[in-house]
């Protein structure tokens, strides 16, 4: 799962890695997002990638519940078999950038977050994808990040994880018809730490959030 995640923009390094064609509406560095909000990622276009930022996740209406629902993260297990996204898969790719993402694992009948990230918050991408969605009258671009299971070292923190990519890998799952989604050579790099609860509430939003903070069992 991808809940909360931190994304700290090289907007030229960004440029030169992926020949980005065109750059439009980036939101500022954050230690905290959180779903709902929007998210800077890279899409490719009638064969251009473009530099935006899109509202962190789809929302459909479950007949079953009479209610409308959102949802952040899609499994890549069964995208290929889920209406609400599997076009998307299909037409819509796109890698959300990152430098971290948060879990939390229960110890003791506590909820402890970790920061999970490459270090020294080295940037990572995302897979996911994307569409439009029509929300009070305007067309809003919104995306939603693919998950699987989660590896060995992460595993004992939480079952699953997003796929995430090296800018060489991330460049090749936007080859939409490029099957190669799961597998990262990253992965192995991954550490994490235990950070302070004030992740927990989005308003938190400053570099206090990615520091080391001791728990006692």
């Amino acid at each position: 799962m991808c809940g909360r995640f931190v994304s700290i923009i090289k907007e030229n390094k960004l440029k030169k890695i992926f020949n980005i064609s065109k750059v439009n509406n980036l939101v500022k560095d954050s230690y905290n997002i959180a779903p709902s909000q929007n998210v800077n990622l890279i899409f490719n276009y009638s064969n251009e990638l473009i530099l935006d930022s899109m509202k962190w996740g789809y929302s459909f209406f479950n007949k079953q519940t009479n209610n409308q629902q959102h949802v952040i993260n899609s499994r890549i297990e069964t995208i290929s078999e889920k209406i609400l996204f599997k076009d998307s898969f299909i037409k819509r790719r796109c890698i959300v950038i990152a430098n971290g993402y948060y879990e939390w694992k229960k110890i003791n009948n506590d909820k402890i977050p970790f920061l999970i990230s490459i270090p020294v918050l080295e940037t990572i991408f995302f897979a996911a994808i994307w569409r439009v969605e029509n929300i009070n009258n305007n067309r809003v671009p919104v995306c939603c990040i693919l998950t699987k299971e989660a590896s060995d070292r992460i595993k004992s923190i939480h079952g699953r994880m997003p796929i995430i990519y090296s800018a060489n890998d991330a460049l090749t799952f936007l080859k939409e018809k490029e099957t190669k989604t799961e597998n990262s050579n990253l992965e192995n790099d991954l550490d994490y730490y235990t950070v302070s609860k004030k992740i927990n509430n989005p308003q938190n939003n400053s570099i206090d959030c990615v520091e080391y903070f001791k728990y006692s069992y």
